[in-house]
């Protein structure tokens, strides 16, 4: 399958395009062009890199709809302007009060728990350079030996 960006060239917010991550299969992240060090806005706000979190939407209603290059999998996030009555919750994904982020020391990352994911930037300067792509596998096309990639 080929890798799709998360980041398409109209979207110029610190969101990603939504996808799903169907049961039975894993979605594989590879973030690139993230930054050893994020602008910050002062010398007070914290020193770190450039990093991508993964957050899960929670939807009352379906689904919206795919766009039409990613297999049925992702949604443009220009299209995933719904009602706020039908968007239950959105928060960041943690394990063990780890969250599931990307950065350049750690740039893969594998989602294998079915449900509605998108991912945001912490640094508006990476919009445009940045770019994260996602392919998505049946759980046994994975080997076993990558399976400390996955984030829970």
């Amino acid at each position: 399958m080929a890798a799709i960006p998360l980041w398409d060239d109209a979207n110029d917010t610190l969101y990603s395009d939504s996808f799903f991550v169907k049961p039975g299969w894993s979605a594989v992240l590879f973030a690139a062009g993230l930054s050893e060090e994020k602008v910050r806005k002062s010398a007070a706000e914290f020193k770190g890199p450039q990093m991508v979190c993964v957050e899960r939407l929670i939807y009352d209603c379906k689904y919206p709809e795919p766009k039409p290059d990613c297999c049925g999998l992702c949604s443009h996030v220009r299209d995933v302007q719904l009602p706020e009555a039908e968007l239950q919750a959105v928060d960041y994904v943690e394990t063990c009060s780890l969250p599931w982020t990307l950065e350049p020391c750690r740039n893969l990352g594998v989602i294998g728990i079915p449900g509605i994911y998108r991912l945001r930037l912490n640094d508006a300067t990476a919009i445009g350079t940045a770019q994260v792509y996602v392919e998505f596998y049946p759980h046994k096309a994975i080997a076993p030996q990558v399976y400390g990639a996955y984030f829970a």
